[in-house]
C-alpha cells in the first residue's frame, strides 16, 4: 500500500508543473466529504420523520445548537423541510412512504415466523415430556429400565 501512496504522490509532484497556473492556485472546496456526509444524514433523518424539530435533529445526529440551526437553514433552503405549524417545527416535504404491500408482507412473515417458533416449540416440549417420563418411570422402579 505504501508503493501505490508513493506513486501517487511521485505522479502528483512531476505533473503539477503540467497544470493551468488557475487549477494550482484554486481553493479547496470548503465542503469537507464528512459536511456533505453529514447533510445526506439530515435529509435521511427529515424524510424519515414527518415532523421535525431542531432539537430532534441535534439529537439524532449529536450536533450542537449552531451547528443544528445551520443544517436546518440548509434544509429550508434546499426545500427538503418546510415550516411546520406549530414555530419550530419543520414538516418534510417529501417524505419516504412505506409500500403497503411491503408491510403487508412483513406482517405475514413474521406471523409465519411466529407459528414455527410456536410449532419448534411444541415439539420440544412434547420430546422433553418423554424423556422426564422415562427418567421417572427409571428412577421408581429403582434403576433397571422399563
Amino acid at each position: 500500500m505504501r508503493r501505490r501512496r508513493f506513486f501517487s504522490l511521485a505522479m502528483a509532484a512531476a505533473t503539477a508543473p503540467l497544470m493551468p497556473v488557475a487549477l494550482r492556485a484554486a481553493p479547496i472546496a470548503a465542503a469537507s466529504q464528512n459536511g456533505i456526509y453529514h447533510y445526506g444524514l439530515a435529509v435521511f433523518h427529515a424524510r424519515m420523520h414527518r415532523s421535525l424539530s431542531p432539537e430532534d435533529l441535534g439529537r439524532l445526529m449529536k450536533l450542537s445548537p449552531a451547528q443544528t440551526h445551520e443544517m436546518i437553514a440548509r434544509l429550508v433552503a434546499d426545500k427538503h423541510i418546510v415550516g411546520g405549524a406549530v414555530p419550530g417545527t419543520y414538516t418534510t416535504a417529501n417524505p419516504y412512504v412505506r409500500n403497503p404491500a411491503i408491510a403487508k408482507r412483513a406482517r405475514a412473515q413474521a406471523a409465519e415466523r411466529q407459528r414455527d417458533a410456536l410449532r419448534r416449540t411444541e415439539g420440544m416440549m412434547a420430546y422433553l415430556n418423554r424423556i422426564a417420563d422415562h427418567y421417572f418411570a427409571v428412577s421408581a422402579t429403582g434403576g433397571t429400565t422399563v
